[in-house]
């Protein structure tokens, strides 16, 4: 899986790939939701959302109130060290290809709102 198919597959968010990349920085750390939104100065609902979005996408796993980078397969979790290097080196790129697929996916829905 290649880190462009990667993002645009699985990150919706700046604030969700940052968070993703905290958690897989060291995948041995457990996170509470408080610990991850004073990490990344969010708001609780908005690290909520991105945290609940990842482990739906198969990269986190959750224990009671615990979060921790556990990718579902083997291709997932050799992607994201790949991504962490890319977003390092082509910040700007990664983070305008995050967000053309928010604009190309906003289109796609405006197109079937009722008018």
């Amino acid at each position: 899986m290649q880190v462009r198919d990667f993002v645009i597959r699985h990150i919706k968010s700046l604030e969700q790939l940052e968070l993703l990349l905290l958690l897989a920085s060291d995948p041995s750390k457990s996170w509470t939701l408080q610990q991850l939104v004073k990490e990344i100065s969010s708001t609780r609902e908005s690290v909520a959302q991105r945290v609940n979005q990842l482990t739906e996408e198969g990269l986190l796993a959750k224990d009671g109130e615990f979060f921790r980078f556990s990718p579902a397969s083997p291709e997932k979790a050799a992607v994201v060290p790949e991504l962490a290097v890319a977003y390092r080196k082509y910040r700007v790129r990664i983070t305008e290809l995050i967000y053309s697929r928010a604009r190309v996916l906003k289109v796609f829905s405006d197109a079937f709102k009722l008018r």
